[in-house]
């Protein structure tokens, strides 16, 4: 592995991202030649950050800013770290922008309010969580 991918990775884990997710959030496509190249690095940091939620631009200087920093509500999170927070946010927005672009056909939520939506998912679980709220989407888009 070259310096430039081992100074990323490196910078990734110290924005608090674990190994894991940043081997799940690297390309398949990534290889030594394109480590040689400076577009191929571009593109490597362009790709992991739509992966892993992160803004592209500062990714160039290696320097790791998460796009979405507005608060979240999560339930059951054990953690009080705001960086920690933000990380679990910031990945749940991408991974929600991935989920509509992979179901753009289907009925959609038109017509129907978040309570409405929150209200038909407590009709079948005692909370709303991730599975159930996947299962809907799919459901509506699928």
């Amino acid at each position: 592995m070259d310096e430039n991918t081992n100074r990323l990775r490196k910078e990734l884990r110290r924005a608090g991202l674990s190994n894991s997710a940043i081997e799940a959030a690297w390309p398949a496509w990534w290889s030594d030649e394109l480590a040689a190249s400076p577009s191929g690095r571009a593109e490597l940091r362009f790709a992991l950050a739509r992966r892993l939620g992160l803004a592209p631009k500062p990714l160039l200087g290696e320097r790791v800013e998460f796009v979405w920093t507005d608060s979240a509500k999560l339930k059951h999170l054990t953690t009080q770290d705001a960086q920690q927070q933000d990380i679990l946010s910031s990945f749940g927005v991408s991974v929600g922008r991935l989920l509509l672009r992979a179901t753009e056909g289907g009925r959609g939520f038109d017509g129907l309010s978040a309570s409405q939506l929150r209200n038909s998912i407590l009709g079948s679980v005692p909370f709303v969580e991730s599975p159930p709220l996947l299962t809907v989407v799919v459901d509506r888009y699928g």
